[in-house]
């Protein structure tokens, strides 16, 4: 596997997805911690559940949990979305995986 390939790919997609959006690679801190209020109002207010340090257990497991969410769907889909390149070039089909892999690890650090 080319890892040179794998680090330009995973770069070039991450500079494009930040180039099409208003706010680009801000949106990568927005979202969780958006994600990670709705999550404290509901168990905190809502359901009285929580307690000291709840707020780091929440934003720990949201980034986690969404790190692992997006790496399995995208990774298990890249190979289709690459069948194109794939029948065109010889190259080794795990580059795909790798590239969404590495790209939703940048994104999630």
């Amino acid at each position: 596997m080319n890892l040179d390939l794998v680090l330009v790919s995973a770069k070039a997609s991450l500079w494009n997805q930040t180039s099409q959006t208003y706010f680009g690679w801000l949106w990568w801190v927005v979202e969780p911690i958006m994600t990670m209020l709705v999550y404290y109002f509901v168990f905190e207010f809502l359901l009285n559940r929580g307690g000291p340090g709840f707020v780091y257990l929440l934003l720990i497991g949201v980034v986690a949990w969404s790190w692992f969410g997006n790496t399995v769907s995208n990774a298990s889909t890249s190979i289709l979305r690459a069948k194109g390149t794939i029948s065109c070039i010889n190259i080794s089909k795990a580059v795909f995986p790798a590239i969404a892999i590495l790209e939703n690890s940048f994104r999630s650090a």
